[in-house]
């Protein structure tokens, strides 16, 4: 499946998000990731945690991920930004990798701009 025009999120994550956006943007400072954050959550479809399934990505979620272009697999922990630390494998939600897959499920295939530049990528696996 190609990226999908809405990601699931559930009410705790969505709320956090959301909460997180409103204290970075205040004041109000141009940023890219608050910019792209803020799309993330104007097109999210939010249920409630405990009917959100287990296959799609949400904070703390374990993920798999293959690089469609390069064949490469990464695997993750995708973490709130103070428990962030790639040395232990676990990303910022708000890094762009983590924005990429949050909300999407196993099988989701889908494009992201990176600091690397444009990738194609799936998901693989969710725990």
């Amino acid at each position: 499946m190609l990226h999908t025009p809405s990601i699931l999120l559930c009410a705790s994550d969505h709320e956090q998000l959301r909460l997180r956006l409103s204290l970075a943007s205040s004041p109000p400072r141009p940023n890219g990731m608050l910019a792209t954050l803020q799309t993330e959550l104007s097109r999210a479809v939010v249920v409630p945690d405990e009917d959100l399934s287990p296959a799609v990505v949400r904070i703390g979620s374990q993920v798999r991920v293959q690089d469609l272009q390069s064949g490469e697999v990464e695997s993750y922990t995708v973490a709130l930004p103070e428990q962030a630390d790639p040395d232990q494998g676990r990303i910022s939600v708000l890094a762009p990798l983590g924005l990429a897959v949050l909300g999407n499920a196993i099988g989701d295939e889908f494009d992201w701009a990176m600091p690397g530049g444009n990738r194609h990528l799936r998901i693989l696996a969710v725990a």
